[in-house]
């Protein structure tokens, strides 16, 4: 992958445009050609794994079983949805900015993603400890999974942070050596620093209520967080006087902020609010 990302930005530099849109396609294509390969040649080699016998044969489809699997998947793929949507509208709402406003959010919502894989990471192994606590009838040890969790995670943010603002002159230098991209990058990635602890939150917040299988709640307060608080509040700060002079992409990052904000309080307090149930409730929960 470093080796197709320098050429393309080889291709890019020297203006060939197109040649530098299929690199990316074929640099993508071939990068996830090698993730499927070598994930199957994990799960044919890992012992682990040879016990279950994946690929020795083929049960007949069981209509129940998928139906299950579809009622639990759609509403993540939809909270997934919500989130993802909510930053490429404010990309999208960004450009008329100019091309240096454009460039200054692309290193901030690169860098930011990049650290988001912390977190992410975490949420998914909440997610696996909170389901196995569950599997075992153990509610406490699925409360206290979630709540390390959390802790982990908030240690974690508060980490990356300090790094993202003690270093960020030189973390733009890594993206670019245009003064006036530096100079409102440097401004962004202070709103990117608070934004990766609220995010932190919110994405262990959500691993641990799918452990509990609570997918329908997590659809819900993602959409209201995303798409009735935080892109509106951003288009608001970023593009109109209701409030205050237009700060464009000041303002829609105030707005990501003010979404993973509140979606971090809401499903932080559904987790709560689960927790405090009977044994029996929680249990029948994740037994849907």
């Amino acid at each position: 992958m470093p080796t197709c990302t320098q050429l393309d930005f080889r291709l890019w530099r020297i203006g060939r445009t197109r040649t530098w849109r299929r690199g990316v396609w074929r640099r993508n294509s071939i990068v996830y050609w090698l993730m499927t390969f070598a994930m199957l040649f994990y799960i044919l080699k890992n012992k682990k794994l040879e016990k279950l016998d994946l690929f020795s044969h083929f049960n007949r489809i069981d209509r129940k079983a998928q139906m299950r699997i579809v009622k639990l998947g759609l509403p993540v793929a939809g909270s997934l949805f919500f989130e993802v949507t909510m930053f490429s509208l404010v990309a999208l709402l960004i450009a008329p900015l100019g091309s240096d406003v454009v460039a200054a959010h692309q290193v901030a919502i690169n860098f930011s993603s990049l650290v988001f894989m912390v977190p992410l990471s975490l949420s998914m192994a909440v997610s696996i400890r909170v389901g196995h606590q569950l599997g075992e009838k153990s509610t406490l040890g699925a409360g206290n999974s979630a709540k390390l969790g959390i802790y982990i995670g908030m240690f974690c943010s508060v980490f990356t942070a300090l790094i993202t603002i003690v270093f960020r002159e030189q973390i733009i230098d890594l993206y670019t050596d245009n003064h006036e991209v530096g100079v409102i990058a440097a401004h962004l990635l202070i709103l990117a620093a608070i934004f990766q602890c609220t995010d932190a939150i919110q994405a262990v917040a959500a691993g641990a209520l799918r452990g509990y299988k609570d997918t329908r709640a997590i659809f819900y307060l993602t959409l209201v967080s995303y798409w009735f608080i935080g892109v509106p509040t951003g288009y608001v700060l970023g593009m109109t006087n209701l409030i205050t002079e237009p700060s464009g992409a000041h303002g829609f990052w105030i707005g990501l902020i003010v979404g993973l904000s509140v979606a971090a309080v809401l499903l932080g307090m559904r987790l709560v609010w689960i927790r405090r149930q009977s044994t029996e409730f929680q249990l029948a929960l994740a037994e849907r």
